[in-house]
């Protein structure tokens, strides 16, 4: 029984080595956000005019954002909080 045990540590110690210590496998770090005049800060939370946003959900590192547009369609965007960077994912119309 003792022998089980002690396997079963050495495959547990071995594994958290090679996750943790491979080559390639760290994640990069993170690089200071730009500087962003404010033309380019509004940009990505830009909306159309009588628009509100109905719903703010985390995904993964995104947040995906639901929007109502004045015409009654709704609008799905993803936004990467480090960047800023967002996208339209999918637009309906009534």
């Amino acid at each position: 029984m003792l022998v089980v045990i002690i396997l079963i540590a050495a495959v547990v110690v071995g594994e958290l080595g090679r996750r943790f210590l491979a080559p390639g496998t760290a994640p990069a770090p993170a690089a200071a956000a730009p500087a962003t005049t404010p033309a380019t800060a509004a940009a990505p939370s830009a909306l159309p005019a009588g628009s509100r946003i109905t719903s703010i959900t985390v995904a993964g590192d995104r947040a995906v954002i639901l929007i109502t547009l004045p015409g009654g369609g709704q609008e799905v965007r993803s936004i990467d909080p480090r960047t800023g960077a967002a996208a339209t994912l999918l637009t309906t119309t009534p």
